[in-house]
């Protein structure tokens, strides 16, 4: 990421304060930003380090967390059942400040459809990786888009439970609109795996919404790359660096 970029020069620091609560929900083991506390599964994680142990299922309804002026969540909600996650968005909601943002950034179901429906197969590239032992030259558009949207369908994932017909699937991209697929794609009972890995929910801008507005908030929209209302989240790559060329950004306000 070259320090030439204007952003990458910025002091970030002059918007902070000691008071405001600020939380990134999955933050995982890379992630280290003073004023922020980190909250995770992971091992090791205990909160006189800024690293708070976090049983998301556990959160669904209530989070252990109060007046949060700011949550950021990258590529976490879509490791919930789409059921959940909705409960997860509502526990969130209750937790925060007036006034409060969150940031969510999720794989965009709308965008990796489309991409399948072309059969882009380039786009995919970045992610081949995945399929590690499996014969590269035999993995299609829509098997991307299953891993990504609806990993336990993926006939390549290790804990498929459903052997995807993957023809059935490139005549659904075609014949079906994409609100249609995703709520096919989100109409099962899958159970997440001991790491905690699968992506078990698709979204696209409009369910994402949706979800939010039910979950209580009254200001949602659709964000980008590096273009976060709120300040502090605009420090790329410490933000937004997961998959951006592949990812939904989305933002609410309480």
């Amino acid at each position: 990421w070259p320090r030439r970029l204007l952003n990458r020069m910025y002091d970030y620091d002059r918007h902070y304060n000691n008071t405001d609560l600020l939380i990134n929900i999955g933050a995982g083991s890379y992630f280290e930003r003073k004023g922020w506390l980190s909250a995770d599964y992971l091992p090791g994680y205990k909160a006189d380090t800024g690293k708070q142990h976090l049983d998301l299922n556990d959160a669904l309804i209530n989070m252990p967390f109060n007046e949060v002026q700011a949550y950021y969540m990258s590529h976490v909600l879509e490791h919930f059942r789409f059921e959940d996650g909705a409960k997860l968005l509502k526990s969130i909601y209750r937790s925060m400040k007036a006034g409060g943002t969150l940031r969510i950034v999720v794989p965009d179901a709308d965008l990796i459809l489309n991409r399948a429906k072309e059969n882009d197969i380039e786009f995919f590239s970045p992610i081949l990786s995945f399929f590690k032992n499996d014969d590269k030259s035999k993995i299609t558009c829509s098997d991307h888009a299953l891993n990504l949207l609806s990993q336990p369908r993926c006939r390549y994932s290790n804990n498929s439970e459903v052997k995807a017909d993957v023809e059935n699937f490139k005549d659904r991209l075609v014949s079906n609109s994409n609100n249609d697929t995703i709520k096919y794609l989100n109409d099962n009972n899958f159970v997440q795996n001991d790491r905690g890995s699968l992506h078990l929910a698709a979204y696209n801008e409009n369910n994402l919404i949706s979800s939010l507005k039910n979950a209580g908030f009254k200001v949602c929209y659709k964000s980008a790359f590096m273009q976060s209302k709120f300040s502090k989240m605009r420090e790329v790559p410490i933000f937004d660096s997961t998959h951006p060329w592949l990812s939904l950004y989305v933002e609410a306000v309480k």
